[in-house]
């Protein structure tokens, strides 16, 4: 069980490709990554993060065991995101897992 869950949406219109590009920055920090449906999932050592394409957008999920890894692995999906989309400069709203995802104010332009 996971001590610390958080998750976001990035409304973007190409969920599918970001995804990929996510993925393809992760690799080297990822023990695994896998699919499971529409899912997927990185897997590191003490926590993994989870990216679900939407029609809407993206939506990510992250849980840890430790506060470090949690963070680690928030501001590597983070930097991947904005390393391939052009934003408006807000950052991703991240919420604790379990409550009502909202559309973020991070939007592609």
């Amino acid at each position: 069980m996971y001590k610390y869950a958080a998750e976001a949406f990035l409304p973007i219109p190409d969920a599918d490709r970001v995804r990929e590009k996510v993925c393809a920055r992760s690799r080297d920090y990822c023990q695994h990554i896998g699919a499971m449906g529409a899912d997927t999932l990185l897997e590191f050592d003490d926590g993994r993060a989870t990216l679900r394409p939407t029609d809407e957008g993206l939506q990510f999920r992250v849980e840890a065991t430790n506060l470090v890894t949690f963070y680690a692995i928030r501001t590597l999906l983070q930097g991947s995101v904005s390393a391939n989309i052009t934003a408006s400069g807000e950052s991703v709203e991240w919420r604790r897992a379990g409550l009502p995802l909202q559309r973020s104010s991070f939007s592609a332009q």
